[in-house]
């Protein structure tokens, strides 16, 4: 009888579509390979000390083994040559779950393969198969045949259902990300805040301070060389009591703690070991050092230290009626930006009255991975933060510098004094907040000894001083300052990074000062500071250097005042703006509020990128707005689809206000049709022939002024129109105005309150999902006076009549949304010019007549603008499943699956119908076009068309096809268009099938992806290919073409 052979990580990834096994342990791409290498030095080292787990393979299978971008792992894996015991499989859990970047830890025994989840805190006395998600034995592997449950997690740990998020949207109990080691210690340490707060610790700076510095000596015990042994041993501290700095021999952090002065006197020692600036706020010189400790234990009592003894020793009762999990926390294995995260946790809603908002680690690697990637060797880069906060840009970015040095230095140890000069020579911030910038000094240190070997700690690690030299505590703006001075610092810089404060009303006298100097003068929007530091910034960056800052995208994007114009008119005229990332559409995700912050923004936000050099023309900008789309495997990554893609001309970023709203959402098809629609007439075009006019409603405000001009008219002062009202609103159902009392600023102008009149309801509805305006039914006389939630117009019927028509109508909603920086910027609030340059049809007599409901307004809507069954398309499907997008409703109706047990497929064969119709427009009538429809008889994450061109028949079918091979076709069609359809969530394959010319496409199973629409702008974009095909002359388009 013949043994079977043990299962491998090679076998695994054959039966499972996965990469092959180097792409795992050693990822070609700059940014797989940092966390695979991550991975390995974290975890694979402490595994090689252990007798069970010496040969085992570790590393990462992440969605694209070559990216050079962030995007987090789908899994740890550890491959092992033998089974392993429960103790190492325990630790291995509590590792992968400290590492915090992967939801999964996939071990492979000869025997079996398991999933584990790295989203559950480890607990000592519950069984480790309770964190045990998924598991399938080799037999299972390599059967022909399997039973149900067998197929299930065969199918289940499919490359494609991975990496589509599938197998992880299925259990989402067993990935929320708030359960990962670094999210569960900010809401510890938070916790112990409030403990401490409560035992009169009110010193928020100084109790950040004390839990950075138990940290820290904690990384000290946690950090371990190659043979295991940590930097601060049993044996250092008994050398520390012989040579007189301890009392007595300790060998834990939480015995120290439990000692009020051998506390102390380790905290010094370490300060002044480690060159007098380690410690936030405790000096450099000794008399410095003296005065800082002293201030401190004036505050600090021995109670306090005894509470985080217990805390560090487990037996605090948390917020949960769990105990503390500082035993299960590896500080030498969590992200080191943390650090920086306690800091902006706790100080959020202090700040956020001066525009200052938590910016999230994921956020920090998507900006420097445009501007500082990976795969760069030039690590000799000056870099500057203008606003560094806690340092977490700096961090990072330092951590990137290093990896450079690496590169560029193959085989080369990095001593400790080339990190020393990298933090000397290379990075510099500025913040206004001085507890801040000592953080930051004190994460850039952590930083710079998480490069180091333990053992060299004691003897090369002297840190440099960094406070008031490279981090600096001011304005920005202020003049004069080493290092930031807009003429003797201009051009040192080859980055400036980070998320600069923004917010009306923020900006300081210093930034105003700035703003104002004739040498340099820039307008200055709603007081807002934000993008003054872009420009201060571009004087900093040298000839080839960048800046990339975050930024509100209402201020700089869809904000249209005179000021913010101007503004937007020096910016695009005055530097090189190369790439926009419009993070709108994200708002809710980007800054999604954690439980252990406490105040985040869900403004929208943009990434600006620029380059000193003066724009021309004919220069193009990238303009990027990722959507909301359901989480990949991170709630965090940001996806960018094809169709987020835009480019425009520099000319019309300077003078069309509204481009950035409509390339948000809209495409060329969008953009022809809003080019038609504003050759019809408006309100504001008829202002003279119909005699408009048009005003606020009235301010009751302050009621400080009597209105006795609005005595005896009918008042209107609710939020809304009634819900049974249509068209008309009678003004015999309205209360009679008495002793109404006005803002005192109020105007008292009545022109517009005349009948004919209409009331248009400024804001969009969301429950209705439309805009709203109402008739009053009278003729002439006085019309009724309302509130300042509408605008009142007057003029002749007919223009009125067709101005209620269309505002009513899908066509506003639709209009709006692509037109209104207002709605752009999630303030679905129209201005009154927005409303009155609403498009109308010509008015006319019985543009009302016979309108029963909001349906048949649509139809009549659509006939007086001579709509095309395509632009009824673009339109329906916006306002239905576009808008949802817009909203950020994880549950809108274009993320709910096409495929369903009634066998329909409405959806995709709608898309297939419209698809095709295109093609044919543009290839002839007299060529067949036929679609096939794959579905399989169970749901898979991602759907499968296929278009014949030229076959003997015109049909729109669907075909059965198994589940598995459904998911094998759809990752070979992955590997031929260079994995774009799970980096992009889009794949679009030319073949040659039956000898005949196909093309296929793969998309998610989202109806977004499947509407008409979206078969629409599918035929067009593969017309372009087949036409630059043709004109090329490639034989491939011959085939597909003939």
């Amino acid at each position: 009888m013949s043994v079977p052979f043990d299962l491998t990580l090679d076998e695994v990834g054959r039966v499972l579509a996965w990469p092959d096994a180097d792409a795992i342990t050693n990822p070609e791409g700059a940014g797989a390979a940092v966390y695979a290498q991550l991975v390995q030095n974290k975890i694979g080292r402490t595994l090689q000390l252990r007798h069970d787990a010496r040969d085992a393979r570790v590393g990462v299978l992440l969605a694209d083994p070559d990216s050079s971008t962030s995007e987090p792992p789908l899994a740890i894996v550890v491959a092992f040559p033998a089974a392993i015991g429960l103790d190492t499989l325990r630790e291995l859990q509590r590792l992968a779950w400290n590492f915090s970047h992967a939801p999964t830890l996939i071990t492979i025994e000869p025997a079996e393969l398991r999933v584990w989840s790295c989203c559950e805190a480890p607990d000592p006395d519950r069984s480790i198969h309770d964190y045990l998600v998924e598991g399938v034995s080799a037999a299972a592997l390599r059967a022909q045949e399997r039973d149900a449950a067998e197929t299930r997690a065969v199918e289940a740990l499919h490359w494609v259902n991975l990496v589509s998020g599938r197998f992880f949207s299925d259990r989402p109990d067993r990935f929320e990300r708030d359960g990962r080691a670094d999210q569960m210690l900010l809401r510890n340490l938070r916790h112990i805040r409030e403990i401490l707060f409560k035992e009169g610790l009110t010193n928020d700076d100084i109790c950040h301070d004390l839990l950075a510095r138990v940290i820290f000596v904690q990384f000290l015990f946690d950090r371990k060389d190659q043979d295991g042994n940590p930097a601060l041993t049993a044996a250092r501290l008994h050398r520390l009591y012989k040579e007189g700095v301890l009392a007595r021999v300790h060998h834990t952090l939480g015995d120290i703690l439990a000692d009020y002065e051998e506390s102390y006197r380790l905290f010094d020692w370490l300060n002044t070991k480690f060159n007098g600036d380690l410690f936030p706020g405790k000096g450099t010189s000794p008399d410095e050092r003296s005065l800082g400790w002293a201030r401190e234990r004036a505050v600090v009592q021995p109670r306090h230290l005894a509470i985080l003894a217990d805390f560090i020793g487990g037996s605090l009762d948390m917020m949960s009626g769990q105990l503390s999990l500082w035993p299960q926390y590896a500080f030498d294995v969590i992200p080191l930006e943390f650090i920086s995260s306690i800091y902006e946790t706790f100080v959020t809603e202090r700040a956020s009255s001066e525009g200052i908002f938590y910016t999230p680690p994921h956020l920090v690697d998507f900006v420097l991975d445009q501007v500082l990637p990976w795969h760069g060797t030039n690590w000799d880069l000056k870099i500057i933060d203008p606003a560094c906060g806690s340092g977490i840009f700096l961090v990072k970015a330092f951590q990137r510098l290093v990896h450079r040095w690496k590169h560029a230095n193959p085989g080369e140890v990095m001593r400790a004094e080339i990190l020393r000069r990298l933090l000397e020579r290379n990075i510099f911030g500025v913040d206004k907040d001085p507890h801040a910038v000592r953080v930051a000094c004190f994460s850039l240190y952590l930083a710079m000894c998480d490069e180091i070997e333990p053992r060299h700690y004691w003897t090369q690690v002297v840190f440099p001083s960094m406070r008031d030299r490279r981090l600096v505590c001011s304005d920005f703006f202020e003049e004069g300052r080493s290092g930031f001075d807009t003429t003797s610092d201009a051009a040192k810089y080859d980055l400036v990074i980070g998320n600069a404060p923004w917010g009306d009303g923020v900006i300081t006298d210093a930034a105003r000062e700035w703003a104002t100097n004739q040498a340099h003068p820039w307008a200055i929007p709603n007081k807002d500071v934000g993008g003054l530091f872009l420009a201060k910034g571009a004087q900093l960056i040298g000839a080839t250097g960048r800046l990339a800052l975050i930024q509100s995208a209402n201020s700089i994007l869809f904000n249209i005042s005179p000021r913010a114009r101007a503004f937007r008119q020096q910016l695009f005229a005055r530097h090189r703006v190369d790439t926009i990332f419009n993070l709108s559409a994200l708002r809710f995700r980007i800054f999604k509020r954690k439980t252990h912050t406490t105040k985040t923004s869900a403004a929208p936000v943009c990434v600006l990128m620029l380059r000193r050099e003066r724009s021309s023309d004919g220069d193009q900008i990238h303009y990027i707005s990722p959507k909301h789309v359901r989480p990949v495997v991170d709630e965090f990554t940001i996806v960018i689809e094809p169709g987020d893609l835009r480019t425009l001309s520099v000319v019309d970023a300077v003078h069309d206000g509204q481009v950035w709203s409509k390339l948000m959402w809209g495409h060329a098809r969008d953009m022809q049709l809003l080019k038609r629609l504003q050759s019809y007439p408006s309100l504001a075009a008829l202002k003279e022939s119909q005699r408009i006019k048009s005003q606020q409603g009235i301010t009751f405000g302050d009621g400080t002024r009597a209105a006795q001009h609005l005595e005896g008219r009918r008042i209107f002062d609710a939020r809304m129109f009634e819900s049974g009202s249509f068209l008309t609103i009678d003004p015999a159902t309205l209360p009679i105005a008495r002793d109404i009392r006005i803002h005192s600023r109020a105007s008292t102008g009545l022109d517009a309150f005349e009948a004919p009149q209409l009331l248009v309801k400024h804001s969009w509805n969301k429950p209705t999902g439309r805009f709203h305006a109402r008739l009053n039914q009278a003729s002439a006389g006085p019309g009724i006076i309302c509130n300042q939630s509408y605008l009142s117009v007057h003029g002749d019927g007919e223009a009125l009549d067709a101005a209620c028509l269309t505002f009513n109508s899908k066509l506003a909603v639709y209009y709006n949304f692509l037109t209104s920086g207002r709605f752009a910027a999630y303030r679905p609030k129209l201005s009154r010019d927005e409303i009155l340059n609403l498009p109308l049809p010509e008015p006319r007599p019985g543009l009302l007549d016979e309108l029963a409901n909001r349906e048949t307004l649509d139809e009549r809507v659509f006939d007086l603008f001579e709509f095309s069954d395509a632009e009824r398309a673009l339109v329906e499907d916006a306002v239905a499943i576009t808008l949802g997008d817009f909203l950020g409703d994880s549950d809108a109706v274009g993320h709910l699956p096409t495929w369903s047990a009634d066998r329909t497929e409405q959806d995709l064969l709608g898309y297939c119908s419209y698809l095709t119709r295109v093609l044919k427009a543009g290839f002839g009538q007299d060529k067949a076009v036929s679609a096939t429809v794959y579905r399989a008889a169970t749901a898979t994450p991602y759907r499968l068309v296929a278009l014949c061109l030229g076959s003997p028949s015109e049909t729109v079918r669907v075909e059965e096809i198994k589940s598995q091979a459904l998911l094998d076709e759809l990752r070979q069609l992955d590997a031929q268009d260079a994995g774009s359809l799970f980096r992009h969530r889009v794949a679009r394959v030319y073949r040659i099938a039956n000898g005949l010319p196909t093309i296929y496409i793969a998309k998610p199973d989202e109806k977004r992806f499947w509407t008409r629409s979206a078969g629409l702008i599918d035929g067009d974009n593969i017309s372009l290919d087949l036409f630059r095909w043709q004109v090329a002359g490639e034989q491939a388009a011959k085939d597909l073409l003939h």
